[in-house]
């Protein structure tokens, strides 16, 4: 059942601004969906911080009266956690572990070993059809909102919500009103657009927070429908959270021009770099899987590729199980559709075998080392076959150098683990060497 439209008493209410001229529609969803997660008391708090009296008691009714779609979620809410919750484990290791048996539990295939073109097609194809949305992860996403009054643990900023405005939200009252009436994709696009085009941006700090309010409105818009979206802005605004708490993740609250009363309230002088982290691999993840050939998050061939993305699964974890199957889906999907048409496809594992030998950074764990060395067998194999396919068919290499450095690295492993594939890496090196290049 559809949520109910808001009264026009309680649009307006929504509207209101405070005295610094921001309304609740400045930093959350046309009408206040997702706040139908909290308690009326933690609504109240919030909301007095900018509205008092019969205003607030207002807007206090407004979310409370028309949630009937939703009920109280609680604090660690945590939007589009994959699967649902975040696998078990103490460490990182140990929830990639099971992130690796899960796998082999929900997807067996992914482990068996592959010898012809033609078993390589059908691996890719199964891989493709994996709900990314629905396979559990080891690591936490951001929750929907962190909340200093609640402990030292929730002062952060590393949530949902828009830590300062970025627009007149009385300027986005139509296209709001629009959706509110008729909430399809194209209404939803029609928002993300506006917004985009009213924000004022004047440091990294409010270029995070509209990035929060795109990819809250997609939230608000699946709690609204109970549908997936396929609807996705062209620059995917999870990446750029993400891609802030890798910029500044040795910076500090002076360089991103976080407003003094945040820097207090979210106790920054002593857990920045903390807050960063907490930004940047969840949010890779979340923009990855919405954009899992990484074609939709920006053209720089370190976003193709993954480097960064990489580089944190390494870093902030080590979570290798989760990066082999990241890189054997991206490879896949970059496979069936190109950064540009008719564009020559190539192996892009990067720092998953440009770093230390692989042979060292395998899963300590027995079971979990063994699930590693399949999964990653059969991702080699796969894409030495579809290499092999594309160069036949193309007659050309495509940057021969940098593939076959790849090659030579996944090889070694290859061999390292005992299970070579010796007349298969021959055929694509020798391709790569003697065929021309574009």
């Amino acid at each position: 059942m559809m949520r109910p439209v808001l009264s026009l008493d309680g649009l307006q209410a929504w509207r209101a601004k405070d005295a610094k001229g921001q309304s609740c529609a400045s930093c959350h969803s046309p009408d206040g969906i997702e706040l139908t997660a909290f308690t009326e008391s933690d609504l109240r708090r919030r909301i007095l911080r900018h509205h008092s009296g019969d205003l607030a008691e207002q807007v206090v009714r407004i979310v409370t009266q028309n949630s009937n779609r939703l009920k109280f979620i609680g604090h660690d809410y945590r939007p589009f956690q994959p699967g649902g919750s975040v696998l078990p484990g103490k460490t990182p290791q140990e929830r990639d572990g099971a992130f690796l048996a899960n796998l082999a539990k929900q997807h067996p295939f992914l482990f068996k070993p592959i010898s012809s073109l033609a078993q390589a097609l059908e691996y890719q194809k199964e891989i493709l059809a994996i709900d990314l949305r629905s396979v559990p992860i080891g690591i936490e996403v951001n929750r929907l909102s962190e909340d200093s009054a609640l402990g030292a643990n929730h002062a952060t900023i590393a949530n949902w919500f828009p830590d300062v405005p970025t627009f007149d939200s009385d300027q986005l009252a139509a296209v709001s009103d629009a959706y509110l009436q008729n909430p399809t994709e194209e209404n939803l696009r029609k928002i993300d657009e506006k917004a985009v085009l009213l924000s004022s941006l004047h440091d990294q700090f409010s270029m995070l927070s509209l990035a929060k309010y795109r990819c809250l409105n997609l939230l608000q818009h699946e709690m609204r429908t109970g549908k997936q979206t396929s609807f996705l802005p062209p620059d995917n605004p999870f990446w750029q959270i993400a891609e802030v708490g890798r910029v500044y993740a040795d910076s500090d609250e002076i360089t991103l021009h976080v407003p003094e009363t945040i820097v207090l309230d979210k106790s920054m002088k002593t857990t920045f770099k903390s807050q960063m982290r907490q930004l940047r691999l969840p949010w890779f993840w979340l923009g990855w899987i919405r954009d899992p050939s990484l074609t939709k998050s920006g053209l720089s061939r370190e976003t193709l590729r993954g480097d960064y993305f990489c580089t944190y699964l390494e870093q902030d974890g080590p979570y290798m199980g989760h990066e082999a199957f990241m890189l054997t889906r991206k490879l896949a999907e970059q496979n069936r559709n190109p950064v540009q048409p008719n564009f020559p496809w190539e192996i892009q594992y990067t720092f998953f075998l440009a770093n230390d030998p692989l042979i060292k950074r395998e899963p300590k764990d027995p079971t979990a080392k063994e699930l590693f060395r399949r999964l990653t067998h059969s991702s080699f194999v796969m894409s030495l076959y579809l290499l092999e396919q594309d160069l036949r068919a193309r007659k050309k290499a495509y940057h021969p150098i940098p593939q076959g450095s790849q090659i030579k690295f996944l090889n070694q492993y290859l061999n390292d683990i005992h299970q070579p594939e010796a007349a298969l890496v021959g055929r694509v090196s020798e391709l790569l060497a003697t065929l021309p290049t574009k």
